[in-house]
């Protein structure tokens, strides 16, 4: 597909267009820089009473429940958000969905 786009601007509008990407227009981005903070902080903090450690479903649920900006924050995103952010990495295992127990090492 992308060759086909290329092939299409090049012969449309020459060479220098085809090569160089231009903007694109598209929706703004739906949570900041600081939404993405404050789950970072949330995932540093202790766990919840009760459990030894914070499930993503955890971090996401009390997300949302901070911060009503934040009401259709997916699990998934809170995922992403963890997985770019190595002081984010827990040593040991996580437990997933289920409970199921994923091991993940620690940043070297």
């Amino acid at each position: 597909m992308i060759i086909w786009r290329t092939r299409s601007a090049y012969q449309e509008k020459g060479l220098e267009y085809a090569l160089n990407d231009i903007a694109h227009s598209g929706a703004p981005p739906s949570y900041t820089t600081a939404d993405e903070a404050a789950i970072t902080v949330l995932a540093c903090s202790p766990a919840p009473p009760g459990r030894k450690r914070s499930t993503v479903e955890l971090l996401t649920q009390a997300a949302r429940e901070q911060t009503p900006k934040l009401g259709k924050l997916r699990r998934e995103t809170v995922r992403r958000w963890l997985k770019k952010r190595p002081e984010t990495l827990a040593e040991g295992d996580v437990h997933g969905p289920e409970n199921q127990t994923v091991g993940i090492a620690g940043p070297d």
